[in-house]
């Protein structure tokens, strides 16, 4: 436990002294650092950026000690500064001070909870009530902090997010945790001993993903510290978020030089998906963007750059067969579908039908009816042949 001097400055604090001439008449009256009040020091200030809840009277705390300890006013409410007597001549600058302590305390408070300390009269027993109103027992904080500090994991958190939470249980632990106060060595052991539990709580608590830097931490001898351990696996997950981005710009780049996208994500439109197809094909087989077949390129393509001579199969409309197939083509484009649709289903019953054939009878030179289903392949022949019925 901490000693008195370390609460606070008690060096001034004691009752004013009148300093004395030679004569013995008393000259002036000197005035401790702890009854001075600055211009700065108004009723109206807010110490602190932090307003006490109800809930949160740990960090309220932790601060107004802090912005006291500042103004050189915690002996107010630690207990080492002791009320005037009646007639002392510091009494009016104790009243002034405490009420000052008072205002502060008041305006860093909810205004729900203003009501509840207006009638407080003593800075040091307002304190006290707001302690024991609002602090938790300390056994039963103790135990609660231990347990969230156990089961406290990284879970898709960053390092810094992760080590902040544990960060703020270890500082309010150590509120609540006396400390040796000796000067013989073993407050030393006891906080490397501390800082030691630390470290295993923090790496107990990192992803499998840092299973190897946490291996490299536990075989260093002696134990870095506590920062120093923070460092390394930060560093370790700066490195493990590079390498994720190079992978991703290179799947990127291995899509760009295949000319398409993966069809799998959803994201792809349509003309996309239709794209990746024949990339997909070419990948067994290459296939001709000038006929659509499969096995030749554009460049070899014959039906664009001409047939060899030694080829006596269809030429794609150069052979005999082939102007037979163009000119039956040119009838059936010529052709109503309603047409042709009706000859084919007359030809599939068995009753051949008549049917215009106009590019045919404009190749003969005739007019009248048009030649039956059956009989187009016959009369193709006849015009190629240049014949005439």
């Amino acid at each position: 436990m901490s000693n008195d001097s370390d609460r606070s400055p008690r060096r001034g604090m004691g009752p004013s002294k009148a300093i004395e001439k030679q004569d013995g008449s008393a000259s002036k009256t000197e005035i401790s650092a702890v009854y001075r009040l600055e211009s700065s020091d108004g009723p109206g200030n807010i110490l602190i950026a932090c307003n006490l809840n109800g809930d949160n009277y740990l960090t309220w705390s932790r601060a107004m000690l802090i912005a006291l300890r500042a103004k050189g006013k915690l002996p107010f409410i630690d207990g080492t500064l002791q009320k005037p007597e009646e007639g002392d001549p510091m009494r009016e600058r104790w009243e002034m001070c405490n009420s000052t302590l008072i205002a502060w305390i008041f305006n860093t408070m909810e205004k729900d909870l203003q009501s509840t300390v207006a009638c407080a009269v003593d800075a040091m027993e307002l304190w006290e009530d707001l302690k024991e109103r609002y602090s938790e027992g300390n056994l039963a904080r103790i135990y609660q902090i231990k347990s969230d500090i156990c089961l406290l994991k990284q879970e898709g958190k960053s390092v810094r997010e992760y080590y902040g939470k544990l960060k703020q249980l270890w500082d309010e632990l150590e509120f609540y945790v006396d400390k040796p106060g000796c000067s013989c060595g073993a407050n030393n052991r006891f906080m490397a001993q501390r800082e030691i539990e630390k470290i295993f709580q923090f790496l107990m608590g990192l992803t499998s993903e840092f299973n190897m830097v946490r291996s490299n931490i536990l075989s260093i001898e002696p134990m870095p510290s506590l920062n120093k351990v923070y460092q390394m696996v930060v560093h370790e997950e700066r490195q493990k978020i590079v390498v994720r981005s190079q992978e991703s710009e290179q799947e990127a780049m291995a899509f760009l030089v295949k000319g398409g996208a993966p069809i799998s994500t959803g994201s792809a439109t349509k003309q996309q998906k239709s794209d990746a197809k024949p990339q997909l094909m070419s990948d067994t087989k290459p296939v001709c963007d000038h006929c659509g077949k499969i096995g030749h390129l554009r460049s070899n393509c014959w039906a664009l750059n001409g047939y060899p001579a030694w080829f006596g199969g269809d030429r794609g409309g150069q052979g005999s067969w082939g102007r037979s197939r163009k000119l039956a083509g040119q009838i059936r484009d010529r052709t109503t579908p309603g047409q042709w649709k009706q000859g084919a289903l007359q030809r599939d019953r068995g009753q051949p039908g008549q049917w215009k054939q106009d590019a045919l009878q404009r190749e003969e030179g005739q007019r009248g009816k048009g030649l039956p289903f059956h009989k187009i392949p016959e009369r193709v022949h006849a015009v190629q042949a240049g014949q005439s019925s």
